[in-house]
């Protein structure tokens, strides 16, 4: 162990931490802005497969003569229609009722 590596001591005997310097700050310039964005393609609406559509169709074909059957049972039963032939439904109120 060699003496010579040690720190002397100050004149009176204090010891005094060696003298900090702030560390070195490095400059550096400012990183250019990052180039602007292309424009996005415009958004269109989905296509709907052709299966699709023909499922909705064979579907709205169904729905519709089973409406036919349902009003032909009706008329042989003899009961009146559903509604008037103008599509509007008729409200019936009470007589009490005020409107």
């Amino acid at each position: 162990m060699s003496f010579e590596s040690e720190p002397t001591p100050e004149p009176r005997g204090d010891l005094a931490p060696p003298a900090r310097r702030p560390p070195t700050a490095v400059a550096t310039d400012t990183p250019p802005p990052p180039p602007p964005r292309p424009p996005r393609p415009p958004v269109r609406a989905p296509r709907t497969p052709w299966l699709l559509r023909a499922a909705g169709r064979a579907l709205t074909a169904a729905l519709d003569a089973a409406d036919r059957v349902g009003d032909t049972i009706r008329e042989a039963l003899g009961a009146p229609p559903a509604r008037p032939p103008g599509g509007e439904v008729a409200v019936r109120r009470d007589p009490g009722d005020s409107a």
